[in-house]
């Protein structure tokens, strides 16, 4: 029976699953080459997946950007180990899998919606709720889960079945601890790790919760505590640490980069939907409500709001009365340990203990690097959602009145209502055609003859207030182009770059005395390629550079220039002779 359960759990939770993502992404599975996002980091989060698998000669360097250095691909949104996976196929002949990098990043964070729902079922199932509502339910959060607006860039980031995962895991592991569960939760948490990083912390910080609740609740002994708390938490922060220290040699990387105080929690963001322009309205009419961007929204829906609400009603209610012997509302001690993880780690998301006093982030080390603390209130959507249905269940189970029916059903209609609202105005991308690519048939120039790419007007992210914005936003075509042709990009478009080597490669562009050097480490003798935007303003320096460099081609929206190293020198002593006239 509890097999047949099972089977009709997973088997609804599936048909529900992908009846949504037909009717909300059926275009991805029709057409899953088409990209969900064609400008900015959506763009660029295909581009150096893309780069790497064709074009890359090491699997941890990442060299399609911030020529002739590249970086460590962990710092290019690289989901390192799929890339690398892709990379190995493409490059042993295993498969072609040029022109289907996108199809397949689109596919996996797709059928990552059913992987959520069908984890989230299994927790329900866990919790002895009947199999048809577990499936309503687990279907309905996977949809409204904030980690889907991660579809219009940060791919890496979109992967919404890991949490749920997680707490599946845990909650199993739980019920017998066991070093076989440890190292299983650890293997999975070095993984993701390596998909992106914000991953790990995610991990640590929920598992040390409910290590920490359970610890308090059992005293287990200290060996048991101890070894299993370090398998699963503390060795994956070793072993990446580690790893990632072992293959990047760079010791310059900002340590303190921009975004902590604004990439946190609001609780607009948590707690209200902007999709009914509640948020909009009140930041119009109240300064002090915080104007939101993408690392501040973590809508947990409208069903949990008035959860909320029934939690702190239901928690007062219980404190005046003297002869209550408990205030919980679920009888599972898992799920109630997950509440409470879930309360302090939504404090945590809102900047909490650093927004009283900023100077503390100086003492946290590399925790400093993880900026979108707002990406940690993920886990309390989860969760809450999560209880929320559990409770429901629990309550229409022991009364099955009028009320009760109420409570099992209208949580899943105001769950139903938020999905259709947020894929109405969320989902962007794969409707409209591709932009203009530029392929190999169209390239007005042998691309073997120049060892690089140059932009101008030129651009540099990454370098955390050194870098050089583009002014032109001509970042897409100069991707396009790089991927055509395997040239790599003098500019850039990373994060945490090296600060020497940013200071090196603006010097291209920056109006200044300064000569620039760089060139003197290029390992080719060929020309650079410059890739000049027709309709855009190059600056003083990047003029000076075009007269010395020789057009080869000129499109309608671009013209092609060969600069020669030797031309590079010759620019320099012409700034030296400058310098030494008097005034």
């Amino acid at each position: 029976m509890k097999k047949i359960r099972l089977i009709y759990a997973l088997g609804l939770t599936f048909i529900l699953s992908s009846a949504g993502i037909l009717l909300w992404y059926g275009n991805v599975i029709e057409n899953p080459g088409k990209k969900f996002n064609e400008s900015g980091d959506g763009y660029k989060n295909y581009y150096t997946v893309e780069y790497h698998v064709l074009y890359d000669s090491t699997p941890w360097h990442f060299q399609g950007m911030n020529y002739p250095f590249g970086d460590n691909i962990i710092f290019t949104d690289n989901q390192p180990v799929l890339a690398n996976f892709l990379r190995f196929i493409h490059q042993h002949h295993i498969f072609e899998l040029k022109n289907k990098i996108v199809g397949i990043l689109n596919l996996l964070m797709v059928s990552g919606i059913v992987l959520s729902a069908v984890f989230i079922c299994l927790i329900f199932l866990e919790l002895k709720i009947a199999w048809w509502y577990a499936a309503i339910c687990a279907a309905a959060i996977a949809f409204l889960s904030p980690q889907l607006i991660r579809f219009s860039g940060h791919y890496a980031l979109g992967y919404s079945f890991y949490i749920p995962m997680l707490i599946f895991i845990w909650y199993r592991y739980f019920k017998m601890i066991n070093i076989t569960g440890s190292l299983l939760i650890s293997a999975i948490i070095i993984l993701a790790s390596f998909i992106h990083l914000y991953y790990l912390p995610m991990a640590m910080i929920l598992g040390t919760g409910l290590w920490i609740m359970h610890y308090i609740k059992h005293r287990p002994g200290i060996l048991v505590t101890v070894s299993n708390f370090f398998i699963q938490i503390i060795l994956p922060l070793i072993l990446v640490t580690f790893w990632i220290d072992s293959l990047d040699s760079i010791k310059d990387r900002p340590e303190l980069p921009y975004g902590f105080m604004e990439y946190r929690a609001f609780w607009n963001g948590i707690f209200l939907p902007d999709l009914w322009r509640i948020s909009s309205f009140l930041q119009t009419h109240f300064d002090r409500i915080h104007v939101l961007n993408i690392e501040n929204v973590s809508y947990i829906g409208m069903a949990a709001d008035v959860f909320i609400i029934l939690i702190l009603i239901h928690f007062i209610y219980k404190v005046a009365d003297k002869n209550a012997n408990t205030i919980v509302l679920v009888a599972d001690e898992f799920l109630n340990n997950l509440l409470i993880t879930a309360f302090f780690i939504l404090l945590f998301s809102f900047g909490l203990p650093f927004i009283i006093h900023t100077n503390w982030l100086k003492y946290t080390g590399r925790f400093q690097q993880f900026r979108s603390v707002g990406r940690f209130a993920w886990i309390f959507f989860y969760i809450i959602n999560i209880y929320l249905f559990a409770w429901s269940y629990t309550n229409w189970t022991r009364r099955k009145t009028t009320f009760s029916h109420i409570i099992l059903m209208l949580p899943v209609l105001l769950l139903l209502t938020d999905n259709i609202l947020m894929h109405r105005k969320m989902y962007v991308g794969n409707e409209k055609a591709d932009k203009a690519m530029i392929s190999e048939t169209c390239i007005p120039f042998k691309p073997d003859q120049y060892q690089a790419i140059l932009p101008f007007p030129f651009f540099f992210y990454g370098g955390e207030g050194f870098g050089i914005d583009d002014n032109c936003v001509n970042i897409v075509n100069t991707e396009q182009l790089s991927l055509a042709t395997g040239l790599p990009m003098i500019a850039s478009n990373m994060d945490r770059t090296s600060a020497a080597q940013v200071n090196k490669n603006i010097a291209y562009s920056k109006n200044d005395h300064l000569p620039i050097n760089v060139y003197k480490e290029y390992l080719s003798k060929k020309p650079i390629l410059i890739m000049r935007a027709n309709n855009c303003n190059a600056g003083p320096r990047e003029r000076q550079l075009i007269i010395k460099s020789i057009m080869v081609a000129r499109s309608d929206k671009y013209t092609y220039y060969a600069l020669y190293p030797d031309s590079i020198g010759k620019f320099n002593e012409s700034l030296q002779k400058k310098r030494s006239l008097p005034n």
